[in-house]
């Protein structure tokens, strides 16, 4: 999806990663070579600390991320990672559109 939307991983500056496995989200942080203390890394908690509600586990996830960009007007990208089940996977790219550039920007 990066490569779709010609954003790198540093122009992310929220992610909300599918966490029904805490191996997922330390896969995906050393894939891209982020500290596994990551402030945009589930800032509010993965699955593993709130709950994994089957079936919906994606929409709390693209919920949470909504409610992140209204309280952070400096993250204009925000990266959601869903389990779709049964091994497979999908991901979305927001744009913030409470995004302000003066706010002192973080992609």
């Amino acid at each position: 999806v990066l490569c779709q939307t010609g954003l790198s991983i540093e122009d992310i500056g929220a992610f909300e990663l599918n966490e029904a496995f805490a191996v997922q989200v330390l896969a995906f942080l050393d894939h891209f070579d982020i500290a596994d203390d990551d402030e945009r890394v589930n800032p509010w908690g993965g699955a593993i600390a709130v709950g994994h509600p089957l079936a919906s586990s994606g929409v709390r996830l693209m919920t949470q991320l909504a409610r992140q960009f209204a309280e952070r007007p400096d993250v204009r990208y925000g990266l959601t990672a869903m389990c779709i089940g049964i091994g497979m996977g999908g991901s979305v790219i927001w744009e913030n559109p409470a995004y302000d550039a003066s706010q002192g920007a973080h992609s």
